[in-house]
């Protein structure tokens, strides 16, 4: 595991200047739910005549909620350190001295992979900072991760469908008498097409034309098209943020419907998986559909206004998913 990071390392950081020390910071996880654990993966490479004296995670105490409104979403996302390793971030202030840090050397200078365990306490969306690091030389940053912190399917599902009793009252003559008249009006319109038709039938000769049969666009094909669509209308760049989203959550859930045969339109999103999993939807792709639909529905829910590229990230994320769960046909080969 240790040797797969060393060689994200290598592989990013060589087309960077061996002058400098590098700092990336990967997460395991794009989402996780409100309370649950996440790994923050810090890797570090310096020179041989480089000295990095302190790493600070001061940044991580106020963590912008890129998700914040005043009514639904909280300013700051609520971060806890459940396991520092060896790092005494939580006793020192968020900072970690030279002493703490353990290099390995490699051929042109020393690397550093370590973890730490994390979660939050509120949900929303946030990007995990870089820690500032202290050296004798520049340092080059990565680009750091986001998270995606959502509620469970549980609170979820009551937020977005509560149930509310239905008050019946007992039903009078004045009530039927609509749907009485109405029914009258019906047998007696029926009636007097059955007469026009006899009659026409005797007066002209009829002609049967065969329909052509419809032609069915495949599931894939409509969902591309309306997103392709979707993203010409440049809604969240005109600030119709939750109209773009309320839209591209339709084009999936409406894909869903064609493609599994399922009741996507009125599900909600626990729903939804419980429906697929008794289809032929393969499960890897359970964690891409549940954070397209999550994200949706917390912006909608919410004042909310996020960073540009989270749209354009969500409308990839939803043609890659159509493309990888789209019926492909097989060739004939007869």
């Amino acid at each position: 595991m240790m040797a797969r990071y060393f060689i994200l390392i290598f592989l990013f950081f060589g087309i960077v200047s061996n002058a400098q020390v590098q700092c990336i910071i990967t997460t395991d996880k794009d989402s996780i739910e409100v309370g649950e654990p996440f790994n923050l993966i810090v890797n570090l490479y310096a020179p041989d005549t480089t000295q990095v004296s302190r790493l600070n995670f001061d940044n991580y105490e106020k963590i912008e909620n890129m998700l914040y409104d005043s009514n639904f979403f909280e300013q700051y996302l609520d971060l806890k350190v459940l396991d520092n390793g060896d790092w005494p971030i939580s006793d020192n202030g968020g900072q970690v001295a030279k002493s703490s840090l353990h290099w390995n050397k490699t051929n042109d200078g020393y690397a550093l992979h370590h973890t730490l365990k994390m979660s939050f306490f509120n949900f929303g969306l946030g990007q995990l900072p870089n820690p500032i690091i202290s050296s004798s030389t520049n340092v080059s940053y990565g680009n750091p991760p986001y998270l995606l912190i959502k509620p469970s399917d549980e609170a979820m599902e009551e937020k977005l469908a509560p149930n509310k009793d239905i008050i019946e009252e007992p039903t009078t003559f004045a009530d039927v008498l609509p749907y009485f008249l109405g029914l009258l009006a019906f047998i007696l319109l029926i009636g007097l097409g059955i007469y026009l038709s006899k009659k026409k039938s005797n007066t002209t000769t009829e002609f049967t034309a065969q329909e052509p049969e419809p032609i069915i666009i495949p599931a894939h094909v409509k969902a591309l098209e309306s997103l392709n669509e979707l993203n010409n209308k440049q809604l969240w760049q005109h600030g119709e943020i939750k109209e773009y989203q309320s839209e591209l959550t339709h084009v999936i859930r409406q894909y869903l419907e064609d493609r599994y045969d399922v009741n996507a339109l009125e599900m909600t999103t626990n729903e939804i998986l419980k429906s697929l999993s008794k289809k032929d939807f393969e499960a890897i792709y359970n964690e891409d559909l549940r954070e397209i639909l999550t994200v949706a529905d917390l912006v909608k829910f919410a004042k909310a206004t996020p960073e540009e590229n989270i749209h354009q990230k969500f409308m990839d994320k939803s043609v890659d998913f159509v493309n990888n769960t789209k019926i492909v046909e097989q060739p004939d080969h007869d």
